[in-house]
C-alpha cells in the first residue's frame, strides 16, 4: 500500500485521548501499516495494525476520532437545543482547558449585549458531563465554553482505511490460526507402531520431527474442543461472513429509511452503525429494524441508550420506538440486507427526535409504548395458544 500523504497544516480531526480521555486537535497520517496522530502542541503517536488484536478493540479507537467540533459563536446560541449532545471546556487548572463531551440539559436564555456593533451572549447552558473527571455532574457554561459536534460527518477516509487494514490483518491471523491448529499434534498424543501402509498414507507435519496419520489427524480432532478449562473455542464460527451483534426495534414508521436511523444514532451517540428497515405486512400500522455492528461493547452502549428511562424516541407523527426483548442477539445479517438499503443517496429527512422526561410528548409517548407492549404480550399469548393447538392436530394422542 502506498503511502498516504499528510493532510496538511489543517488539524481537522480531534481525538478523544486515554490518558485523561479529553479531546485533543490532530490530524493524520498513514504509511503502510502505521497510523500517526499528529498532535497541534503535543508529541505524535504511532499505532499499527498488529497493536489490534480483536474488532471490537479497533472499533473503539475509531470512534475516538471525529471531526473537529466547531467553536460556538456567540450569534449562534440558537443552535443548542435541550438533550444535545456537545463538546464543550472545563478548567483543570489555570490556562489549562480540556475537553469533554456533554448533554445539554436545560438553557437559560437571556438578551444579548450590544457594544461597537458586536454581539455577546449571556445565556446559560446547564451541562451533564458523559466523561472525564466531572462525569455524571452537571454545571454551567456560557457560549465561549460549548463547540458543536459535527456528528454528521463520515468517518475520516484515514481512520477508516486504517480500521480496515486491523479488520484485514485479523481476519487473516485467525485463519493462519486456524489452518495450524487443525493440522498440529500434540506431542502426548498416544501412537501405536506404523506399519508400512500407514507410513504411505502419511502426511507431511508443518512442525519439525513430527508425523501424521489418518488415525492420529482423525483422533485429533475429535479432541481438540477438550482443553483444561474454560469454553470450547470455535474458530470457524468467527471466520463465517455477516456473523454480528445486533438488536430488534419495534413500532417504526413504515416509511422510514436505514439511513435516517443511522445518522439519528451517529448524532446522539457518535457511534456509526448499520440499521436496517424490514418489510411489513399491509395490514400492520408499524414495522421492524435492526441496528448491526460489529463490536459487542459499542452496541451495548447504543443499547443502553435505548432503553434510557430519562428519554423516549419518537417520529415525526409521535409514534414511540419500543424495545420488547430485554437482550441483544448474535446472528447473519449478510442476506437480510438486500431486503433494504442500507443507505441512501439526497436529503436524509430529519423524522426522529428526542423527547425528555417531564415533557407532555415524552408523557404521550410513553402511553404508547405501554399499549404497544400489551399488544405485543396479547399477541405473544396468542402464538402460544396457536402453537399448543398445532401440537395437538399434528401429534394426537394414540387411544388404545
Amino acid at each position: 500500500m502506498a503511502t498516504q500523504p499528510p493532510a496538511g497544516d489543517t488539524f481537522d480531526l480531534e481525538f478523544r485521548c486515554a490518558d485523561d480521555d479529553a479531546w485533543y486537535s490532530v490530524r493524520s497520517v498513514l504509511s503502510y501499516d502505521t497510523l500517526t496522530i499528529q498532535f497541534e502542541n503535543f508529541p505524535e503517536r504511532s499505532y499499527t495494525v498488529s497493536d489490534f488484536d480483536s474488532v471490537e478493540k479497533i472499533d473503539e479507537f475509531a470512534q475516538r476520532v471525529r471531526p473537529v467540533s466547531t467553536q460556538l459563536q456567540d450569534f449562534e446560541c440558537y443552535k443548542i437545543k435541550e438533550g444535545m449532545r456537545v463538546c464543550a471546556s472545563l478548567s483543570w487548572r489555570e490556562d489549562d482547558l480540556r475537553y469533554y463531551d456533554a448533554v445539554v440539559e436545560a438553557i437559560e436564555y437571556k438578551d444579548h449585549l450590544f457594544e461597537k456593533a458586536e454581539e455577546e451572549c449571556l445565556c446559560t447552558f446547564v451541562l451533564s458531563w458523559l466523561h472525564g473527571p466531572n462525569a455524571g455532574n452537571m454545571s454551567s457554561s456560557g457560549v465561549a465554553s460549548i463547540c458543536i459536534v459535527n456528528s454528521d460527518s463520515p468517518l475520516n477516509s484515514t481512520i477508516s482505511t486504517f480500521s480496515k487494514l486491523v479488520k484485514e490483518n485479523i481476519k487473516r491471523a485467525s485463519l493462519q490460526f486456524s489452518s495450524v491448529s487443525k493440522s498440529y499434534v500434540p506431542a502426548t498424543t498416544k501412537r501405536k507402531s506404523i506399519s508400512q501402509d500407514e507410513v504411505q498414507e502419511t502426511k507431511p507435519s508443518p512442525f519439525p520431527g513430527t508425523l501424521q496419520t489418518k488415525e492420529a489427524v482423525s483422533n485429533f480432532q475429535m479432541d481438540e474442543d477438550q482443553d483444561i478449562g474454560g469454553v470450547p473455542f470455535n474458530m470457524n464460527k468467527i471466520e463465517e461472513p455477516g456473523n454480528r451483534y445486533y438488536v430488534l426495534i419495534d413500532n417504526l414508521e413504515k416509511d422510514l429509511s436505514p439511513t435516517s436511523v443511522m445518522e439519528f444514532i451517529h448524532k446522539q451517540t457518535s457511534i456509526a452503525a448499520e440499521a436496517y428497515v424490514f418489510p411489513s405486512l399491509l395490514a400492520e400500522s408499524y414495522t421492524r429494524g435492526a441496528i448491526v455492528l460489529d463490536s459487542k461493547r459499542s452496541l451495548e452502549e447504543i443499547y443502553e441508550f435505548l432503553i434510557n428511562p430519562g428519554h423516549a424516541i419518537i417520529s415525526s407523527t409521535g409514534r414511540p420506538w419500543v424495545i420488547t426483548e430485554e437482550k441483544m442477539r448474535r446472528g447473519y445479517f449478510k442476506s437480510v440486507g438486500s431486503l433494504m438499503p442500507k443507505t441512501q443517496t439526497g436529503i436524509v429527512e430529519d423524522k426522529l427526535k428526542l423527547v425528555r422526561v417531564g415533557t407532555e410528548e415524552y408523557r404521550r409517548a410513553a402511553k404508547l409504548k405501554n399499549l404497544f407492549k400489551d399488544f405485543i404480550d396479547h399477541q405473544r399469548q396468542l402464538h402460544e395458544r396457536l402453537t399448543l393447538e398445532h401440537k395437538k392436530n399434528l401429534c394426537p394422542s394414540r387411544e388404545s
